[in-house]
């Protein structure tokens, strides 16, 4: 079953939310993260490009593939 929302509803505002909804996304602010120079030949740098593990399930997100707004509506007479 299939229902449009927007014959009912009327999206009076629209506010863009950092991904857990908490802050507005104009007022955040960017944390630069200190850079360490790393010797390409140590264990962890060698760890850190191998293969992943089939079953290891856990995924970093690029910026901008999931975004949060928090939206006013208005029921409308239909």
């Amino acid at each position: 079953m299939n229902y449009n929302l927007f014959t009912v509803l009327k999206i009076t505002s629209l506010e863009e939310r950092t991904l857990n909804g908490a802050l507005v996304l104009k007022d955040k602010t960017q944390f630069i993260w200190p850079q360490i120079d790393e010797d390409d030949s140590s264990i962890l740098s060698r760890a850190n490009r191998s293969a992943r593990d089939s079953t290891d399930l856990e995924i970093t997100l690029a910026p901008m593939q999931i975004r949060t707004f928090i939206a006013t509506v208005q029921t409308t007479n239909k």
